[in-house]
């Protein structure tokens, strides 16, 4: 009953209905919790739990020149991966470290999104597939120092595919045996951060000598 829905309610009513489409009622085989950014030809994808740093990383990667994807979901096709077209949604917690480097934030509506206070950072963003050669895995602290930890193949894989949120009934063994060859020349990297600009130098250096 979208009569009985206040405004900021049905933004996120319609948010929801727009992932539904794109995740549940296409033939997308995989939906995972992660961030995806580009550098040239190159992806990477950011996955962690919420509260991670994965939207601080996107915004950070993006303010830097990379090319944004998704800060949230990210598809898995058999073929090739794909980022789900949405803008960086950044909580209030948030808004000090990203307006740093993305003014415009200042000036963008307050929304409450599942009882949090946030802001979407507009930038421009379409769907289209992604070389996706690094996984990362983000962890801030205030503490940390920032830094990359390569993973074993395989813990890198079971971590990725422990945020994963959803799995169609067209993931049969033809799409393990897509996952595992993608897998193979992947390489899974986590990385600790306190400072978002050193990371991005990090991450780009980690793209260059692939």
């Amino acid at each position: 009953d979208t009569q009985s829905l206040s405004h900021q309610d049905l933004i996120v009513e319609l948010e929801q209905l727009i992932v539904h489409f794109a995740v549940f009622a296409r033939n997308r085989l995989l939906a995972f919790h992660a961030g995806s950014s580009s550098l040239g030809r190159s992806s990477i994808l950011l996955t962690a739990p919420s509260g991670s740093g994965k939207t601080t990383m996107s915004a950070t990667l993006a303010a830097n020149g990379w090319q944004y994807g998704s800060d949230e979901l990210t598809l898995f096709e058999g073929d090739a991966w794909r980022n789900l077209p949405l803008p960086p949604c950044i909580k209030h917690t948030s808004y000090s470290t990203i307006e740093t480097q993305w003014p415009i934030l200042r000036e963008e509506p307050e929304w409450n999104r599942y009882g949090r206070r946030v802001k979407f950072l507009p930038l421009a963003v379409e769907s289209r597939e992604l070389d996706v050669t690094t996984v990362v895995f983000p962890r801030y602290s205030p503490e940390s120092v920032t830094a990359l930890e390569y993973l074993a193949p395989m813990d890198g894989l079971a971590r990725l595919l422990a945020g994963c949120v959803y799995i169609s009934d067209d993931f049969k063994r033809e799409s393990v045996e897509k996952l595992l060859a993608w897998h193979t020349r992947t390489r899974y990297v986590a990385m600790s951060y306190s400072d978002s600009i050193v990371a991005v130098g990090l991450l780009g250096n980690e793209i260059y000598i692939r």
